[in-house]
């Protein structure tokens, strides 16, 4: 089993090496590239160190995984699934510059790595045709359309909603004091506003007074809770210094690479995908592009499983695509203008 993760001295890239290093679970082996075009020196010193440290109080260091630190892109040949976790970050000139387009500012993420995730993906095309590609980079349903478009052939899937889900599960249990264990939720649509709590499979075996209120007030925390981590992690002295969640990603990383590397330890989580036929036809619409809905992460596969929709579920699903497409079309837009400006 060969995976790949591109972007790998990057914040989530390290802290999915510090987890992959400390786990004792694993079976069977794993060959994992860490690819940095430029960094891979701090890879290998990141790598020394977590040795030394797991060393020091007395546990073992990569258990079937090997570590294949690299700046030689050609080195992503053979695997089974890349992980493309590479972003860039707006200088505050090109932040100024954008909000003239997108007020928000919550575009300029994707302005700025689109370019490098298309690079990313004509180098994966050529080199790994046959890989399954997952996308971490932000905006991640953004750069996964971007990924598709080069990517034509191959299975693409991004990162969101899972995040989402945890994060979610997290803010419920703590307004109705319950335990995880005493409900299920599952955060579907797309990593933004567009998000929506599955009502189809939302459970629980308790009593919850104001259930409702409670479940919205819960999502739209959860829709914030990207944002308000970020800003709580600040350096006050360096506020410039990009301080987004990172803890979170690899942790979720780590369960896939687990799940898609190792027999009998299979997942299902939500996950940026094409839709399904029967999907298509529920919501009467032939949609093109992909929307965080359930998948199966198994050995040497992600499966697509067809989500359990009620018809408010439904109807959030094309609200979610509606809007995700006039965000994307504006964004196409907003990328030819200031290409012309160049």
């Amino acid at each position: 089993m060969k995976i790949s993760i591109i972007g790998a001295s990057g914040k989530v890239g390290s802290e999915i090496t510090r987890l992959l290093a400390e786990q004792t679970s694993f079976g069977s082996t794993v060959d994992l590239v860490l690819y940095t075009p430029n960094n891979v020196k701090k890879i290998s010193g990141q790598l020394q160190d977590l040795q030394e440290s797991l060393l020091m109080i007395g546990k073992s260091f990569s258990n079937h995984v090997v570590f294949h630190p690299s700046n030689n892109i050609n080195d992503i040949k053979g695997s089974n699934l890349i992980i493309i976790a590479a972003g860039l970050f707006a200088s505050k000139e090109e932040k100024e510059a954008y909000k003239l387009l997108d007020p928000t500012g919550r575009t300029i993420q994707s302005f700025k790595n689109a370019p490098l995730v298309a690079n990313l993906c004509y180098e994966i095309k050529k080199i790994a045709p046959k890989s399954d590609v997952l996308i971490l980079t932000n905006q991640s349903d953004t750069m996964c359309e971007v990924a598709r478009s080069v990517l034509e052939k191959q299975k693409v899937y991004a990162l969101g909603c899972y995040l989402d889900t945890l994060r979610f599960k997290k803010i419920f249990a703590e307004m109705t004091s319950l335990k995880p264990s005493d409900f299920d939720a599952t955060i579907l649509g797309f990593h933004s506003k567009n998000m929506f709590l599955n009502e189809a499979t939302f459970k629980t075996n308790k009593k919850i007074k104001n259930l409702e209120k409670i479940k919205q007030e819960a999502l739209e925390r959860t829709i914030l809770r990207g944002k308000e981590i970020s800003d709580m992690q600040k350096d006050i002295h360096h506020t410039e210094i990009n301080s987004g969640s990172s803890k979170l990603p690899a942790a979720s990383i780590f369960n896939i690479v687990k799940a898609y590397s190792q027999k009998d330890a299979a997942i299902t989580i939500p996950l940026n995908r094409l839709l399904e036929k029967s999907e298509k036809e529920l919501i009467k619409e032939d949609v093109t592009i992909g929307v965080q809905l359930p998948c199966q992460v198994s050995y040497k596969k992600i499966t697509p499983v067809p989500a359990n929709l009620t018809e408010k579920d439904v109807d959030s699903l094309r609200q979610a695509l509606s809007s995700f497409i006039i965000e994307l079309n504006a964004f196409s837009e907003n990328v030819q203008l200031l290409q012309g400006k160049a």
